[in-house]
């Protein structure tokens, strides 16, 4: 019995390695995908990049803009910013989708809802259309991210010398990487909070952490700065709506 059995292990090794191997290949994909969706120069290299990306994790994806989306599972999608999986019947997803089965409908930042067909690898789509919804081109620019209190008083982006575009750009990045590992670490704080008005105060800690750092490594540094983090965690962390930070939020920094 003892030949057989060390045949089994070896086995059983071999379909460990070629496991682990699959989940390194996946996990370079995923990382070799957000790094080009981040350096996207303009918005048709962006679309390019999140359709072939999300392509290997299910059967077609599909980039509804949010003008299109008039669809009862279109629309709701882009409503409450939450993945939804809808049946494919004219009233759900349109004739576009119509057909047998489900698609899955992944929203990215109000403004576009990815369809995608079965075979579906959710957790993938979700953390990249996360990505994408902060890596959109047009917020690679100085007051694109949301507008400032003062930004009609801070001057042009083609003013600024390169050193201080390059300040700028850091700074935005870093407001997008914070707030999407708050996402990645915290779905449920962020899901009760959102719903309940309150995600100041189940984040407060990494929040407060991620606003001490900006100010000490941005704020400070340049007068033409914007508090690029305060911008973001209402765009993306709040979906928009600075209400669901709660009362207890202290607002942008100054």
């Amino acid at each position: 019995m003892e030949a057989p059995q060390s045949a089994l292990d070896a086995a059983l090794a071999q379909v460990k390695r070629a496991a682990e191997a699959e989940q390194r290949a996946v996990a370079e994909y995923l990382n070799q995908g957000v790094r080009r969706l981040r350096q996207a120069a303009d918005m048709a290299e962006w679309t390019g990049t999140l359709l072939e990306i999300t392509g290997r994790f299910c059967g077609k994806p599909t980039l509804v803009p949010a003008a299109e989306a008039k669809a009862a599972a279109l629309a709701s999608a882009l409503e409450t910013g939450e993945l939804l999986v809808a049946a494919r019947t004219r009233d759900e997803v349109s004739d576009r989708f119509a057909g047998a089965g489900r698609v899955y409908l992944f929203p990215i930042a109000k403004a576009f809802v990815l369809v995608a067909e079965e075979p579906v690898e959710p957790s993938a789509l979700e953390l990249l259309t996360s990505v994408a919804a902060m890596a959109r081109p047009q917020d690679k620019t100085l007051l694109a991210i949301g507008a400032a209190p003062a930004a009609a008083a801070r001057p042009a982006w083609e003013s600024l010398p390169k050193a201080e575009q390059e300040l700028h750009l850091r700074a935005q990045r870093f407001a997008r990487v914070k707030v999407a590992e708050m996402l990645m670490a915290y779905p449920d704080a962020v899901a009760g909070g959102r719903s309940g008005g309150r995600l100041y105060d189940t984040l407060q800690l990494p929040i407060d952490g991620a606003r001490r750092q900006y100010e000490s490594d941005f704020m400070g540094v340049s007068p033409t700065m914007v508090d690029y983090l305060h911008l973001e965690l209402v765009r993306t962390l709040a979906q928009g709506d600075d209400v669901h930070l709660g009362e207890e939020y202290p607002g942008p920094l100054v």
